[in-house]
């Protein structure tokens, strides 16, 4: 909508008039044709990776492990929260959400992978620190100045984090509680009554989540881009 707003807007008047056009267009549009269409798209692939890990918790913990974050990028989680909610408060624990948390480690690991390769002191900075954010919960600064940029290094995310996401599939891990990303997902990983493979299963396969994704990053980023 910006480039055929330029065409026909003169270049004196541009910088006022058309981010207002494009903002006049393409608000209404996300609503009104977008939203309906990615709201029904996030539904169906709710329902089947879902019944995927009802069939197999392997395999769901793979598809999650891998694609989680992938499908945050597109906005195609949201009709995963009402599940997740569903299952934590009906049940009292929700064994899905507990490999959404192993995502994040694996972005972590992308970024010290790229930390470790790259020479350039600002490059390097950069990795340490979106390691820090990835560990504290939040995943986007390694996810745009990384990861989309470098496509390989969000492929090692997918391979880490599905790999680990199998193991805890595997292993039955839960979470029992609300709790936040990174090392804040760790409490939520208790059950109440006593500690179990939940919590020990999570931090071993956080680790080869953080491990996996960092080696292969380090392998494939480019300290040229």
């Amino acid at each position: 909508m910006e480039y055929f707003a330029k065409k026909i807007i003169p270049t004196m008047l541009q910088l006022m008039i058309v981010p207002v056009i494009v903002l006049m267009i393409t608000v209404p549009l996300s609503w009104l044709a977008i939203g309906p269409v990615m709201n029904t798209v996030s539904s169906w692939l709710s329902t089947a990776v879902v019944s995927i890990f009802g069939f197999s918790p392997i395999l769901g913990g793979i598809l999650f492990g891998a694609f989680w974050q992938l499908m945050v990028l597109l906005g195609l989680h949201s009709a995963f929260i009402p599940v997740l909610l569903n299952n934590l408060f009906t049940m009292g624990y929700d064994p899905i959400n507990a490999i959404l948390g192993l995502t994040v480690w694996a972005l972590a690991g992308v970024s010290l992978g790229y930390a470790i390769k790259m020479k350039d002191p600002e490059k390097r900075s950069l990795g340490f620190g979106n390691m820090a954010s990835c560990l504290c919960g939040v995943t986007e600064p390694t996810i745009y100045s990384i990861a989309l940029p470098q496509i390989k290094c969000f492929v090692a995310a997918w391979i880490g984090g599905g790999i680990a996401g199998g193991i805890l599939g595997a292993l039955g891990g839960k979470m029992y509680s609300l709790g936040g990303d990174g090392l804040f997902r760790i409490p939520a990983m208790i059950n109440p009554n006593g500690i179990d493979v939940s919590f020990y299963g999570f931090i071993i396969t956080a680790l080869i989540a953080l491990v996996v994704s960092a080696i292969i990053t380090y392998f494939a980023a480019d300290p040229e881009k």
